[in-house]
C-alpha cells in the first residue's frame, strides 16, 4: 500500500527573526491540522544558519518548539509597534495555543550532506509507516555515506 506523507519545507532563514519563526510554526500547525496525513516539518538550508546573525537560542530550541514564551522579548524588540499590551497578550495567546497542540517540531536538512538526507529519508519513511528502509539499499552507492 502507498502512504502519503506531507513534507513541509521551510527555509532556515525563518529562525533569524522571531516573528518569521512564529508565523512559520503557525503555518506548519495549520497544515498539520487541516491535512489528514502524517507530516514532517523540515528546516531546510540549515547549513546556511551560521552565515546569519547569531541566534538568541540554540538550534534545538527552534526544532523542538518547546516554550515560545521565551521569544516574547525578542518579538517586542523586533518592532516598536509590537510593544503594546495588546500585542503582548496576542503573542502569549499564540505561543500557548501552539504549545497546547504539542504537534509541531522540525527536522533539519542540509541538502549537500548525505547523512542529513539519509536521516530525513528515515524520518519520512517512519512517518509513513515504513520502517524497513535501513535494511534495503545497502549496496546502493548513491546513498553510501563516506
Amino acid at each position: 500500500t502507498l502512504q502519503f506523507v506531507c513534507v513541509h519545507l521551510s527555509d532556515s532563514i525563518c529562525v533569524t527573526q522571531p516573528s518569521l519563526y512564529v508565523s512559520n510554526v503557525l503555518l506548519s500547525l495549520r497544515a498539520m491540522i487541516q491535512m489528514d496525513m502524517p507530516h514532517v516539518n523540515v528546516l531546510s538550508k540549515i547549513d546556511k544558519v551560521s552565515a546569519y546573525d547569531e541566534l538568541p537560542f540554540n538550534l534545538e530550541f527552534y526544532t523542538d518548539v518547546d516554550d515560545l514564551n521565551y521569544l516574547t522579548p525578542y518579538l517586542e524588540s523586533e518592532s516598536p509597534a509590537l510593544r503594546s499590551e495588546k500585542f503582548a497578550g496576542l503573542n502569549e495567546a499564540i505561543a500557548n495555543m501552539i504549545e497546547s497542540y504539542g504537534l509541531v517540531r522540525y527536522e533539519v536538512l542540509a541538502v549537500e550532506n548525505k547523512k542529513s538526507m539519509m536521516h530525513l529519508l528515515r524520518v519520512i519513511d517512519r512517518a509513513g509507516g515504513y520502517v524497513f528502509g535501513g535494511a534495503e539499499g545497502a549496496n546502493d552507492t548513491i546513498w553510501a555515506v563516506t
